[in-house]
Parts: C-alpha cells; structure tokens; sequence
C-alpha cells in the first residue's frame, strides 16, 4: 500500500507541476509577450523620431554651410 501511495504522489507531484508551468505559460508569459511588443512599437516611434529630428538638424547645418 505505501509504494501505491509513493507512485501516486510521485507522478501527482509531476503532474501538478506540467499543470503549473502550462498555467504561467499560458498567462504570465502571454502578458510578457505583450508587455514586449508595446515597447517594441515604442521603440519603433522612437527611433521614426529621432531619425526625423536628425534630418532637421541636418539641413539646418547644410543651409548654414551653404549659405
């Protein structure tokens, strides 16, 4: 009776834990992918700026050379 005990709380402790790992997988880590997309295209904006700004600052200083 003891090792049928051992052998249901050996693999219950298994399947507890695959049952765990699925559930933060299927959320915790779902909110990760998102929360790292939304910085993506934050990132993304940022650097469309940055570029946008560079540009300026770069003709500025060619039609004060040019000048």
């Amino acid at each position: 009776m003891k090792e049928i005990a051992d052998l249901i709380m050996n693999y219950g402790i298994g399947v507890i834990c695959i049952v765990y790992f699925m559930y933060f997988n299927s959320t915790t880590m779902k909110t990760l992918l998102n929360t790292m997309n939304e910085m993506k295209q934050s990132l993304v904006l940022f650097n469309e700026r940055l570029e946008n700004i560079e540009n300026k600052i770069d003709k500025t200083k060619k039609k004060k050379s040019g000048e």
